[in-house]
């Protein structure tokens, strides 16, 4: 399927597609997406954040956390969107369109691209897109300046999970995390004004 993004009614190649990537694929939260999510309209946001062993995950990429699972595993866990059973992503609506598509997090803004060695926008293919994405000139500048957006989010965050992880001797539970970085971001936000 080859979609041209200069056609107004294919302006986003999601809306022809059948949501693969909101399925088997970890979307891994910054700072900045934890704020996105509390904006939304969402009935208890905490039931739709996960915090999953890191194992596997570039810490460069993914910055981990220290906490402690409810089920009392304690260890280095990165925060990202729930998934049900079958692996889809929990704002996975009907006729597969997302439910927070305004708020969504950066790495569902970027996929299927990164950043090359370059700094060139790269395709992933292992990622599965079904799509053939065929990207005029604006929409290649929308991926990478959203990717580079993304650099800054992880960083920031980086510096978050390091507080965290200094500050506590003791594991603690996801939901303090959560308001430990809204709370820091507050704390920043507001002086950097």
């Amino acid at each position: 399927m080859k979609v041209n993004l200069e056609r107004p009614k294919t302006q986003n190649p999601c809306q022809i597609c059948t949501a693969k990537c909101c399925r088997n694929y970890t979307v891994s939260l910054t700072a900045a997406d934890l704020e996105k999510l509390f904006r939304t309209k969402t009935d208890d946001i905490y039931k739709h954040i996960a915090a999953i062993d890191a194992t596997g995950f570039d810490p460069k990429l993914v910055p981990r956390v220290k906490l402690t699972k409810e089920n009392g595993k304690e260890g280095d866990f990165i925060l990202c969107l729930v998934r049900d059973r079958k692996e889809t992503c929990s704002f996975l609506g009907k006729g597969n369109l997302c439910t927070i598509y305004e708020n969504r997090p950066r790495n569902c803004r970027i996929y299927p691209f990164r950043l090359d060695e370059k700094g060139g926008l790269k395709y992933v293919e292992k990622y599965r897109c079904p799509v053939d994405w065929k990207l005029n000139t604006k929409a290649a500048k929308s991926f990478e300046k959203d990717i580079t957006i993304q650099k800054k989010e992880v960083h920031e965050y980086k510096v978050i999970c390091d507080a965290w992880n200094g500050k506590t001797k003791e594991h603690r539970e996801l939901n303090e995390f959560i308001e430990f970085v809204r709370q820091f971001k507050q704390n920043t936000d507001g002086h950097n004004k």
